[in-house]
Formats: C-alpha cells, sequence, structure tokens
C-alpha cells in the first residue's frame, strides 16, 4: 500500500508546511519586522 510515490508527494506537502513553519519562528523571535 505505501509505496515511494506516496511517499514523495507526502514530502513535497510536508516541505512548504515546514518552511512556512520557519518562517513563523523567525518573524516571532523578531518582533521588528512585524
Amino acid at each position: 500500500m505505501w509505496t515511494v510515490q506516496n511517499r514523495e508527494s507526502l514530502g513535497l506537502l510536508s516541505f512548504p508546511v515546514m518552511i512556512a513553519m520557519v518562517c513563523c519562528a523567525h518573524s516571532a523571535n523578531e518582533p521588528s519586522n512585524m
């Protein structure tokens, strides 16, 4: 059931999510950028 294609698509979906979380963390740590 769990194929390599599914894993690749899941990674592509989670990649932008991780980037967004990192950006939010940086903006939260630097209130001067708000």
